[in-house]
């Protein structure tokens, strides 16, 4: 934007004419390359010119919707001074390099990577290791959960820092907890996979994502409740099923009418007791919930994405109230992060772009962060934001 810096007032705004007679007051590639090409005065060829532009462009539209007004071009002209007249602190681009890494052996290919920062470990899953749990400070292994451990391929794990338990979700529709020792002490049958694990540490519950869009709240004090046994008692996994008066000592209240009602809150108003171990469920998005996170500046809302295009926030002093919904996809959701130097929700699924949102602005038009020149070819597997950086 140099370019502009030392241009008279006549021909700024002739260029502001350019906008003001152009459809819907925007511009679009091909005239916004005609209009600034005669102000850019650089030594470089026409083409070298043209393709400046054209990256100048694409940083102007933020929105990506291949037009841009003279207030957006004036507002990133005025921003693109500033910061360069007064950089911030996390505005310095970070260089990156390799320090250590973990040769994963015998393992196949690696599927999924998960950093559980209230542990600080980093789980690695794989087709022939379900888990690996390595130590962040210099990759070193920590602990290898066999496949033996499990029925199914891994889904989702999280660590519960005030019981110190490692919950894994995996495709046998099964949530395990396992204690310091990796000694599963508690098990739970659940009717569909489990796609996302959460820790929330401001409500001490555990949170998670299922297949069919609803998103489950687990009392995790009620797993330690079993992990007082007698001596003489080998430490076996609990079983829960429901309310199976088998596994579980909370029998569910019998109805009077009983088999008639069928526990019908309509027919009969003696509803079951709720085993206290039972998760409670929110219906919240229709399909699979393949992400949620917390926001950090606001502890208390949750937000969720789901393979059913939409970004949904909740707020958890309300009992798990959806507030509102913070955009939708072209396509499926699957990963969300947060920029706390800009205060950005960033968002990728099936598409070969993310989206940044203000989260705290509800119906805000998101802005799509794409590399005009070179971009991804294929879905984006994640994304994550470097703290304190605007990477």
């Amino acid at each position: 934007m140099e370019f502009l810096l030392d241009r008279s007032d006549a021909e700024l705004n002739a260029l502001r004419e350019e906008f003001a007679n152009a459809p819907d007051r925007r511009l679009t590639v091909p005239r916004f390359i005609a209009a600034l090409l005669p102000y850019y005065d650089a030594d470089l060829s026409d083409t070298q010119k043209r393709i400046q532009l054209t990256r100048l462009f694409r940083a102007v539209d933020v929105d990506g919707d291949q037009k841009v007004s003279w207030d957006d071009f004036s507002s990133y002209a005025i921003e693109d001074k500033l910061r360069q007249s007064r950089p911030l602190p996390h505005e310095a681009i970070r260089p990156y390099k390799c320090t250590d890494y973990y040769e994963h052996r015998n393992g196949g290919s690696v599927q999924k990577m998960v950093h559980l920062k209230h542990w600080d470990k980093l789980v690695i899953s794989s087709r022939k290791l379900p888990y690996t749990i390595l130590n962040t400070s210099n990759m070193s292994h920590y602990h290898t959960m066999l496949p033996s451990a499990f029925d199914g391929a891994p889904v989702a794990c999280e660590y519960v820092p005030t019981a110190r338990l490692f919950v894994t979700s995996t495709a046998d529709m099964c949530i395990r907890f396992f204690d310091h020792n990796f000694d599963c002490v508690a098990r739970y049958h659940i009717d569909k996979s489990h796609m996302s694990l959460r820790w929330h540490g401001f409500s001490g519950t555990l949170f998670s994502g299922s297949r069919d869009g609803c998103i489950h709240q687990w009392e995790v004090p009620a797993v330690q409740e079993y992990r007082v046994l007698p001596s003489d008692k080998p430490l076996e996994p609990i079983v829960w099923r429901g309310c199976d008066p088998k596994k579980c000592p909370h029998e569910p209240k019998k109805c009077p009418l009983e088999p008639k009602c069928s526990y019908d809150p309509k027919k009969c108003p003696h509803e079951p007791k709720r085993c206290p171990h039972d998760p409670k469920k929110i219906h919240v998005h229709s399909k699979a919930v393949m992400d949620m996170m917390f926001l950090p500046n606001i502890p208390s809302r949750m937000v969720t994405c789901s393979l059913d295009s939409r970004i949904v926030m909740w707020d958890l002093d309300r009992d798990v109230r959806e507030i509102t919904e913070v955009g939708c996809h072209d396509n499926g959701v699957c990963h969300l992060a947060y920029s706390e130097p800009y205060q950005f929700l960033l968002s990728t699924g099936y598409e070969t772009y993310a989206y940044a949102w203000i989260s705290n602005v509800p119906g805000h038009k998101p802005y799509k962060l794409e590399d005009g020149s070179h971009p991804h070819r294929t879905s984006l597997v994640g994304v994550h934001a470097a703290a304190r950086t605007p990477q």
